[in-house]
């Protein structure tokens, strides 16, 4: 896993491009993002994050945004560095501390690791 911190700017198509540090393999790659607006910039609606208008319309979506807060990751760093016989990334073990605390067993995904971690994942069930 690498850590490194980029800024972009978002053009009116809403697109970026980055350019990764060159310790970063070439193939497949996952990403957290986290958007940050300047707070100064007045010009901009109070609703300028993407988790802001996330959580607004998780009720349409059927799911809801959950903070990460750092206790949240601290206990999913722990995790992460517990099973290093796994390929589990830090953001599988997010969201696996968070199943785990709201008593969800099954995600939709494709992602074995949700399996391994002992949870049904259900793009990977056959049809009944």
């Amino acid at each position: 896993m690498f850590t490194f911190r980029a800024s972009a700017e978002v053009t009116e198509n809403r697109r970026i491009e980055l350019t990764v540090p060159k310790e970063v393999p070439v193939g497949h790659a996952e990403f957290v993002v986290t958007l940050a607006t300047p707070v100064d910039d007045s010009s901009k609606p109070a609703r300028t994050s993407l988790a802001d208008w996330a959580a607004e319309q998780a009720e349409n979506w059927g799911y809801r945004v959950e903070t990460v807060t750092e206790a949240l990751i601290e206990k999913a760093i722990a995790l992460y560095a517990g099973r290093s016989d796994k390929e589990w990334g830090l953001t599988d073990c997010v969201s696996f501390v968070l199943m785990e605390q709201e008593g969800v067993v099954e995600a939709v995904t494709a992602d074995i690791h949700f399996q391994q971690a002992g949870y049904r994942a259900l793009l990977l069930e056959s049809e009944r």
